[in-house]
């Protein structure tokens, strides 16, 4: 049994493919996500899953077709399928690949045939291991494609496949690929006989048909451990040598594999109803990450908003508390303010009245007597007095004194009312009002 399976990397160019890495996964074990799984970013740069079917698996037959358009050959094989396949239509997959005949009215046509149940648990198998496959190849038609045509000759590919060993015969006469056989030999010694017997037996169906009409050249491809004991076999059985010649590598079939999916309408075994269930899962896959990643971006919102709003609702609590604690000390100042205010209007009140007495007592002539003197709200001076009957000229200098008092080198009063006289025999009364100019410029 195989201990490993071989993944091989390209990268597509224009026209030709660029190796990559190769990676080698247990059997059993799952393909690297990084290497098969596809993304979103595969809408942008496709990627293309290739897998290549055991040959255990495999049917080859060849037809000779009228040439015509490419389009049209698989309908002019389906009518045939019923002659050349083992097993009823409806329980196989098959797949047409066209190559060049020799005469230009014709065209030689590979079909390759596949037991549906056998693709189905092949896929299976590989999906539970994480690949998921674009198409399904046959490493022995890359092979032979990767040869010219002969005019005559018989070809013979061997290649070993876990424990056992698949040969590939081709029959060209006249340039034309007229017969494959693929077929499974046993290990060991008893293999290379029953391959000489299976070529007999197609020799005998080639002169029976007519186009065989001796046993032509023998080509044997394959690694040196296979190639041996077959070469013996193969000689003598066509009483000729045998040109023996390397298989080609792994890599190049890979390569030659990757080449060939590059062409506009490429060679796969993939049933078209699993490729459009791949299809619909992928898109669906592609769907349910958009949303998922949406609704992750939803809830790393709704997080963020609540905790923003906390840190918002906490910084809410902070400044209500400072503004409850700096109402009261503002509340308090105001009220401090206010009675500062009071008791300045109290201290001006009595220094006001204070300058208004002496302005008074020194600009008050002997010849008048004061009665009273009342300040009202530290504004408005009314003094009242007597006087005999001819102190009408002292009362007017008094008047005219309180004028120009000034406290501070300002004057005390803004307005001085002229007196107001009244005579009573030989006394007279007089009264007049002063504005303190405090009262606009407090």
């Amino acid at each position: 049994m195989p201990v490993g399976r071989q993944l091989w990397q390209f990268g597509a160019g224009r026209d030709k493919v660029m190796p990559g890495p190769v990676h080698s996964v247990p059997v059993g074990k799952p393909f690297p996500p990084n290497v098969v799984r596809k993304s979103w970013q595969t809408l942008l740069q496709p990627r293309v899953n290739i897998a290549w079917l055991p040959a255990a698996d495999v049917f080859l037959r060849v037809l000779q077709l009228p040439a015509g358009d490419p389009a049209e050959l698989p309908g002019m094989v389906e009518f045939q399928l019923e002659k050349i396949s083992p097993l009823p239509q409806a329980q196989i997959v098959w797949t047409v690949e066209a190559i060049p005949h020799a005469d230009g009215k014709q065209q030689t046509a590979i079909i390759a045939l596949v037991r549906r149940t056998a693709i189905e648990e092949f896929l299976g198998n590989l999906e539970q291991d994480g690949f998921i496959a674009d198409q399904l190849e046959i490493p022995f038609l890359r092979e032979l494609r990767s040869y010219p045509a002969v005019a005559e000759g018989l070809w013979v590919f061997l290649r070993a496949e876990a424990d056992r060993i698949y040969a590939l015969s081709a029959w060209w006469s006249g340039g034309v690929l007229m017969e494959l056989n693929l077929s499974t030999l046993p290990s060991g010694p008893a293999g290379p006989i029953l391959l000489a017997e299976q070529l007999t037996h197609t020799a005998w169906a080639g002169e029976m048909a007519g186009w065989l009409k001796q046993i032509p050249s023998v080509r044997l491809i394959a690694g040196a451990d296979l190639a041996a004991p077959c070469e013996v076999a193969l000689r003598e059985w066509s009483g000729c040598p045998v040109n023996v010649t390397e298989r080609p590598a792994d890599a190049r079939l890979a390569e030659l594999t990757a080449q060939q999916a590059l062409q506009p309408a490429p060679v796969s075994l993939l049933p078209v109803d699993i490729s459009s269930r791949y299809r619909q899962k992928f898109v669906e896959g592609l769907w349910i990450k958009a949303l998922s990643t949406v609704a992750l971006m939803y809830l790393a919102g709704v997080v963020l908003y609540l905790g923003m709003l906390s840190f918002k609702t906490r910084q809410l609590d902070t400044a209500r508390a400072n503004a409850i604690v700096l109402g009261k000390a503002y509340t308090n100042t105001i009220q401090l303010g206010r009675k500062v205010d009071v008791l300045q209007d109290q201290v001006a009140l009595k220094f006001a009245a204070l300058d208004c007495w002496k302005s008074v007592i020194e600009a008050l002539p002997p010849e008048l007597t004061l009665v009273s003197m009342n300040l009202q709200k530290g504004q408005k001076l009314t003094l009242d007095g007597t006087a005999s009957g001819d102190a009408t000229e002292e009362i007017t200098k008094f008047n005219e004194k309180l004028k120009e008092s000034e406290v501070n080198n300002q004057k005390l009063f803004s307005r001085v009312q002229a007196a107001s006289i009244v005579r009573r025999g030989d006394t007279a009364t007089w009264r007049f009002d002063a504005d303190l100019r405090r009262a606009q410029n407090p």
